[in-house]
């Protein structure tokens, strides 16, 4: 051993190697950690024992009795006191002796926010399906609205109907008096719309969906828009709607049961057709009012989704679209004339007919108990996009 070395190298392994067996053989170098810490590579019994830093051993060992070092001020290492009758497994070794072992410092899952999140969760779990609860549906006196409200009713919900067409609503009541109410309110109005509120959620209890469908159009040039038109729109088609979906929304945050909401788009809100600037205008902002809505009230177990109707079958499209300066024709010459237009909208479509508001009821039905769909812009257009 040692044959070959140049001077001086055997002195200088003798320095590195501080350890020898019982042969005299020198033995590797320790490294470094292993010299300032040997407890801490200890055995997974010891290592948990008394040493220089360290409490008694687990099962009892030999460092059990040793005398504990000086620990600095604020230095103190968080260590709970061992159960005497557990041992520590070696990949566990240090987040086994620290408060909260590897969680140490995260948030607890177990928050009164997550709390709260699984209380909702289990109410709308335990939920039946909303067609057949307590729905809410505007626009109920005609057209998709009417349609909703009669698919609803046929499924056993309870619908509390309104708009503005009074003889309408009654005959809807009439259908099935013990499940339809009725309450005939002009939407635009602020003191209207909070008695129909209080109205709705107090009637059978509370409500478990809501269906805003209440909507009017006024075909006009773009550079014949009018100011009292645009307004009237927007309040209608978009300001109720925002007002309506809060109160909705509180009445819903409040029960912690969760539900859900369905707004009528329209696919004139992502391609606007002539004539259609205003009202296409309101209707996109009703797609962003519901994944607005939708994002903000999930957490409350409240899903908001749209359908976006394309040309459907209902007196909104059997109406003069009047160029500026011209005076609407009356008698044959009207109907004719709204016939024309209905036959140009039908040849827009691929299969060349228009949709039905039942078909449209259809979707809102499915939206409303589609437990994991929301903030989507359910599109309904016979294939009028591929055009």
């Amino acid at each position: 051993m040692g044959r070959g070395l140049p001077a001086g190298a055997k002195e200088l392994r003798s320095r590195r190697c501080h350890s020898r067996d019982d042969r005299g053989r020198d033995l590797p170098a320790q490294p470094r950690a292993w010299r300032r810490h040997p407890h801490a590579h200890a055995s997974a019994d010891e290592r948990v024992g008394d040493g220089p830093r360290r409490g008694p051993a687990l099962s009892g060992g030999p460092r059990g009795s040793g005398p504990r070092a000086p620990v600095a001020p604020r230095r103190a290492p968080h260590l709970r006191k061992p159960d005497g009758g557990v041992s520590v497994h070696s990949l566990r070794r240090l987040s086994a002796l620290h408060r909260g072992g590897r969680n140490r410092g995260r948030r607890s899952p177990c928050g009164d926010r997550a709390r709260a999140r699984v209380a909702i969760r289990s109410a709308v779990t335990d939920r039946a399906s909303i067609t057949s609860g307590r729905v809410l549906v505007t626009g109920a006196s005609r057209g998709i609205g009417r349609a909703v409200a009669e698919l609803l009713v046929s499924r056993g919900a309870r619908v509390f109907a309104t708009g503005r067409d009074g003889a309408a609503l009654e005959s809807l009541r009439a259908l099935a008096p013990e499940q339809v109410a009725t309450f005939e309110a002009e939407l635009t109005d602020e003191v209207e719309r909070r008695r129909l509120v209080e109205f709705a959620t107090s009637l059978w209890g509370g409500l478990d969906g809501m269906v805003l469908s209440a909507g009017i159009v006024r075909y006009q040039e773009a550079l014949a828009i009018t100011e009292a038109d645009l307004r009237a729109q927007l309040d209608v088609n978009l300001i109720a709607p925002t007002m309506l979906l809060r109160d909705f929304g509180r009445h819903l945050r409040d029960r912690g049961t969760g539900g859900a909401a369905v707004l009528v788009g329209s696919t004139l809100g992502m391609r606007p057709a002539p004539m259609t600037a205003a009202y296409a205008a309101t209707k996109a902002g009703l797609h962003a009012l519901a994944r607005g809505f939708a994002h903000e009230l999930g957490a409350h177990g409240i899903r908001v989704n749209a359908v976006a109707p394309g040309i459907i079958d209902t007196e909104m499209i059997r109406a003069v679209r009047l160029r500026e300066g011209e005076v609407e024709p009356e008698g044959p010459a009207r109907d004719a004339r709204i016939e024309a237009e209905v036959d140009g909208l039908r040849a827009l479509c691929p299969e060349g007919r228009l949709g039905t508001p039942e078909q449209v009821a259809e979707a809102v039905a499915y939206l409303l108990d589609a437990e994991f769909v929301t903030g989507e812009v359910y599109v309904l257009d016979g294939g009028l996009g591929l055009r």
